[in-house]
């Protein structure tokens, strides 16, 4: 039985070319995972690139086969060290990761998401997915064997959807189609793999990568030029201002004596428990589930929302000293 592909594609496409950085970041990681790179630098149609996205895997079908297929956007950086995410994506299944990074922003009802999903899901005739499940369109990892028919039914329906730029995300139609016909295929994998920076944004402090992958999105485009991608043997080190870390670290020293007691500080970043442990090396850090303590009887039942977390392995931090 012969070894499956593994291919990574990026639609580069102008006027936003890819910056020579993520190119040679792309390709030391395709060389590492032993990955085909498919730099896709035509337009497969003539109409807006998020669309043109949802046409990549029978572009790649038709290019060089089947196989296991990563798509990535342009404005990303791939450390040197990132592990291959292939191995993390069943062949039934279609690897994202979550719009949503951290417990901070809206996703009820006021929400762009929910909004968005909406006005796809009556123009495609689909069930809308919940707010929570978005996921960001710069990362799909799936088997082209599994999934071409699945993209090939939503490009075909391209010149009736009345595209709208502003709700015209292909990561919108794509977690509509999966949470109506095959949601028990989605696979969300932990946000190291694609960070969104935009929000994210302390991360851009420093030059030097914090995470696997970083995504570009928005107004911290201008910082991709500045960052390290080669991390080499240097490990990663705290963010320079860590403004936010200070705080906490004020908080626990004044805490009725030497840091001998705990402090409710609430949720915070895995930057912040980085610069934490930066400070304090003896810290002692624990994920706290303030609803574990709920029993499953109990007249107080446990919020959906932790439930979307776990689900969408989104970070979240808790800290905990003890007695």
């Amino acid at each position: 039985m012969s070894e499956t592909k593994r291919i990574v594609a990026a639609l580069d496409l102008p006027p936003r070319k890819a910056h020579k950085k993520t190119i040679e970041s792309f390709q030391a990681a395709a060389k590492r995972w032993n990955a085909k790179l498919l730099w896709i630098r035509k337009p497969l149609r003539n109409c807006h690139p998020y669309w043109q996205k949802l046409m990549i895997c029978r572009h790649v079908i038709d290019t060089v086969g089947h196989g296991q297929l990563l798509q990535l956007d342009t404005d990303m950086l791939i450390r040197d060290d990132c592990p291959s995410p292939f191995d993390l994506v069943g062949k039934d299944q279609i690897g994202i990761i979550a719009g949503r990074q951290g417990l901070f922003g809206n996703l009820g009802k006021t929400s762009w998401a929910h909004h968005a999903h909406g006005v796809w899901a009556r123009r495609l005739g689909t069930k809308a997915a919940p707010p929570w499940a978005h996921p960001n369109g710069g990362f799909y990892l799936y088997h082209t064997e599994t999934f071409a028919e699945f993209f090939d039914e939503i490009a075909a329906k391209g010149p009736g959807a009345k595209f709208d730029r502003r709700f015209g995300c292909d990561e919108t139609i794509v977690i509509n189609h999966l949470w109506d016909k095959c949601p028990g295929r989605i696979a969300y994998l932990p946000g190291e793999f694609n960070t969104l920076l935009h929000h994210n944004p302390h991360l851009c402090e420093h030059r030097s990568m914090q995470t696997y992958v970083y995504h570009f999105v928005g107004g911290t485009k201008r910082h991709l030029p500045k960052m390290w991608w080669k991390r080499g043997k240097n490990p990663a080190q705290p963010i320079g201002s860590g403004k936010h870390a200070q705080v906490v670290y004020d908080l626990l020293r004044c805490a009725d004596g030497p840091m001998n007691k705990g402090v409710e500080v609430g949720v915070f970043h895995g930057s912040t428990a980085a610069n934490l442990l930066a400070m304090v090396p003896d810290l002692q850090l624990y994920g706290v589930d303030p609803w574990a303590i709920c029993n499953s009887d109990s007249e107080k039942s446990r919020p959906d929302h932790i439930r979307q977390i776990s689900d969408t392995q989104t970070l979240h931090w808790g800290l905990d000293l003890p007695p």
